[in-house]
């Protein structure tokens, strides 16, 4: 698989330390033994790893301490109704610390409203997703969107 990247990345002409290779927190979990040396010569190449919806599945905080990630990404289900549910501010906030002390990225996944947006910046994430801030959007699109606020500026 990294000889395949390497051919890629030189047959495209990319830089791997522009590039997230993201898998989810559950996968992660189930072949961690099979993925270990693989994130760890991609991360040799310069490559991030980021672990997608954690807190939704196992939740195993060893994860954070003994495998090689540069950025996590916390579930939407700790977003969601943020306003009222103490629990999910607590654990959203005392994560973001956590991954901070530990030199870890922060995504907050799944922000929708400008209040989930107001509360979550309270807790200083390294980055924010959601359909508040943007919706998915083909390729194409994107590089449009791109293309005209380069120019409207």
């Amino acid at each position: 698989f990294v000889e395949d990247v390497k051919k890629v990345l030189k047959k495209e002409k990319l830089a791997p330390k522009n590039i997230v290779l993201e898998l989810t927190e559950s996968y992660m979990v189930r072949n961690m033994d099979l993925l270990r040396t693989i994130f760890e010569q991609l991360r040799e190449l310069g490559f991030k790893i980021a672990m997608d919806d954690f807190g939704k599945g196992y939740s195993s905080l060893s994860l954070l301490k003994d495998e090689p990630l540069d950025i996590i990404k916390i579930d939407r289900s700790f977003v969601k109704d943020i306003k009222k549910d103490t629990f999910n501010a607590t654990f959203m906030k005392s994560m973001i610390e956590l991954c901070h002390q530990i030199q870890l990225k922060v995504v907050v996944e799944g922000i929708e409203t400008k209040g989930e947006l107001e509360i979550i910046e309270t807790f200083n994430p390294d980055y924010i997703q959601g359909y508040y801030t943007g919706k998915p959007m083909q390729t194409d699109d994107s590089i449009q969107l791109i293309l005209k606020k380069n120019v409207d500026n």
